[in-house]
């Protein structure tokens, strides 16, 4: 309670804290959200960038390929070939010639500063600018190369040194009928007539925006095309490759893609770098961040008030919020009491609670009957004056968990054979866990205290104990074994009682899982199969098995055994569990076969002794017969003397 109260007391600064942490929400989004759309923007304009970029990069490609193919294609052509063989060499009226009309016809219609003819050893053989009296060394070396590779090449742009001016040359070998070069042909640009303003009207409708032809000279970067915003001519300004913050040192360097650094100005800008493909060139199109980010400072400056008015509402809002859950809360702590006590009077359990010093705060109706305390008077005392309680078998008195849970902060629970000793004296067996209170912020502020009486459990854990210890005395007794194994080719033992040892030689754990035999192979290998066949006919028809067998124990004597046994139950795979008890039946077996051996003999000699009688018997008749036969004559005689007497 007194917890609860300085929470309360408090939380004028909690909710002060929730308008700061709400109204950093309110400036982190802003934030975020300034961010965001900065981003939005650089992104849209790298996306413009890039497609502008790479647009440029595609058609200043075609237009470099097709100059190159224009020059190749000409140089192949049947009817230049056959003007250069029909060209009188040494004339000098040219003006009306067919040669120089197809010549600049071609400077026409392709847009060319001049097209110039020379021998394969580059000397002079004809030229549409009447200016051009003699070769520059830069045309001389690109015109053997053309002629060694024998394919059409180009210049770089550079600087004539003959007319004084930047120009670029597209040079074809042409070739005989033996693809031996016997003239070349050099298309010569003006890069001011066609590059220059080609590149210049793919500028994007952006102030500041620009684009840029380079590529490497040594260790510089020169800029190829006319400048927008400096005075430098083409291939006149040179930048070090050590500037790795400018676009077009990255370019040259290799890298593709958006880049943020200085341009060659010294200025901020968002630029898009790559590679013209098929020339050594890059290409970089820029626009300054200033003007990228100039439209955002307005709607900044919208979200910053936005932010302020966001901040006020929280503000008056948390504050009658507060206000109108003061005006609340000691209702609700009422009610809240009041569930609180409801439910812990309700619980089957005894509960105590305490506070952070381990002293009773409260007690359930549970808890007083168990430990003989009333709330009102236990409430203020130690916990281990209320809770007393004591180890059941040393009779020592026990730790008091609240102690453990204010010091580890966890829950924990009350070791067995613990008892509980009522204010009256009387012992009750309990099982308990305690575990922290905490408030709103983490910190332990009480324990509660839940156990439970455990007489009737521990009574009915005696009567197991007892029925078990029962069973376990009458197995150990029994003349045999009881077990209870797998209905699979080893019979595998779960579990077997002690006479096993006395019937097979072997231990319990010896059998049990065929650590080291199986029971199967104890068994005679003669009768295996009429036990297994004996098993299975039970197990199908649901009935007892009954059988006699042989067994070899572990000293390699023969015992016959007698088993009876019948399925239980299935396992969780689907296999048969069979249960049985087996005998030894040894000595009975012995005892039957020697009374079966008597019987045989005694029958024997009552047969004897019936023979020899039935002999004395005829014996004797034959004897009766004659005795009676001679009493019969002497009568006879006698009758016979006797009548003669009487004759006389």
């Amino acid at each position: 309670m007194n917890n609860f109260i300085i929470n309360i007391l408090t939380d004028k600064f909690k909710y002060l804290a929730l308008t700061v942490f709400l109204s950093l929400i309110v400036i982190l989004s802003g934030y975020l959200y300034v961010t965001k759309k900065t981003n939005s923007f650089r992104n849209e304009r790298s996306l413009d960038l890039k497609v502008v970029s790479e647009m440029e990069s595609r058609i200043l490609s075609d237009w470099y390929k097709d100059e190159l193919s224009d020059a190749g294609f000409i140089a192949q052509d049947t009817l230049l070939y056959n003007l250069i063989t029909e060209y009188p060499e040494g004339d000098q009226d040219i003006d009306n010639s067919t040669l120089s009309y197809y010549l600049n016809s071609l400077v026409v219609s392709h847009d060319l500063s001049s097209i110039i003819l020379t021998s394969p050893d580059s000397e002079l053989i004809y030229c549409t600018d009447t200016n051009l009296n003699a070769l520059d060394s830069t045309l001389r070396a690109n015109i053997q190369k053309a002629v060694i590779n024998n394919h059409a090449i180009s210049s770089d742009l550079y600087y004539n040194s003959s007319n004084e001016y930047i120009c670029i040359d597209f040079i074809a070998p042409i070739l005989n009928d033996n693809n031996t070069p016997i003239a070349a042909i050099v298309f010569r640009v003006d890069p001011r007539d066609s590059l220059y303003p080609l590149i210049e009207s793919w500028q994007m409708p952006h102030e500041t925006s620009e684009v840029l032809i380079v590529k490497q000279d040594d260790d510089h970067v020169l800029f190829l095309n006319e400048l927008r915003f400096s005075e430098h001519e083409s291939l006149d300004l040179r930048i070090p490759l050590t500037e790795k913050e400018v676009p077009a040192v990255q370019a040259v360097l290799g890298y593709e893609g958006i880049w943020e650094g200085k341009d060659y100005r010294g200025v901020d800008v968002l630029a898009y770098v790559q590679a013209v493909p098929d020339t050594s060139w890059y290409m970089i199109s820029k626009i300054d961040k200033n003007e990228i980010y100039e439209q955002l400072y307005t709607q900044n400056n919208y979200i910053i008030v936005l932010i302020i008015l966001l901040i006020v509402s929280i503000t008056i809002g948390v504050a009658f919020f507060y206000s109108y859950r003061q005006h609340n809360i000691y209702r609700s702590l009422w009610q809240s009491q009041e569930e609180f006590k409801t439910t812990l009077q309700s619980i089957g359990d005894g509960v105590i609670t305490t506070d952070k010093s381990g002293v009773v705060t409260y007690l359930n109706p549970i808890a007083e009957k168990l430990t003989g305390w009333r709330a009102s008077e236990a409430t203020r005392n130690e916990l281990g004056t209320v809770f007393n309680i004591i180890n059941e078998d040393t009779r020592a008195k026990t730790e008091n968990p609240v102690a453990r849970v204010l010091k580890h902060g966890l829950i924990v629970g009350l070791a067995n054979h613990t008892l509980l000793i009522s204010k009256d004296g009387k012992e009750i067996p309990i099982a308990d866990s305690a575990a922290p209170i905490r408030s709103r912020d983490g910190e332990i502020i009480g324990v509660v205290l839940v156990f439970r009486d455990q007489t009737e459990e521990r009574n009915q854990q005696k009567t197991i104990e007892e029925s078990r210890r029962q069973l376990q005395t009458l197995m150990s007794n029994l003349p045999g074994m009881a077990y209870r194994c797998k209905n699979d080719p080893d019979w595998t033992m779960e579990f077997v009682s002690d006479g096993c040892l006395e019937l097979t030689g072997y231990a319990a754990d010896e059998l049990e899982d065929n650590r080291i035999i199986s029971y199967a192979e104890t068994i005679h290998p003669d009768d295996r199969e009429r036990v297994d066949d004996s098993v299975q006919n039970g197990v199908s028809t649901h009935a007892h098995f009954e059988m006699e067998y042989r067994i070899i124990t572990k000293h390699g004597r023969t015992k016959w055994v007698w088993e009876r046994g019948q399925c239980v139950d299935l396992g969780n795979d689907g296999s048969a569990k069979l249960e049985g008890f087996i005998t030894d039946i040894t000595q009975r077996k012995y005892a039957v076969d020697e009374l079966r051996s008597l019987k045989d003999v005694l029958e024997l000699k009552i047969k004897e002794q019936t023979r020899s009688l039935h002999e004395k018997i005829a014996e004797l008749e034959r004897f009766h017969d004659a005795t009676v036969d001679r009493e019969l004559r002497m009568k006879e005689l006698q009758d016979e003397i006797n009548r003669l007497k009487g004759y006389s």
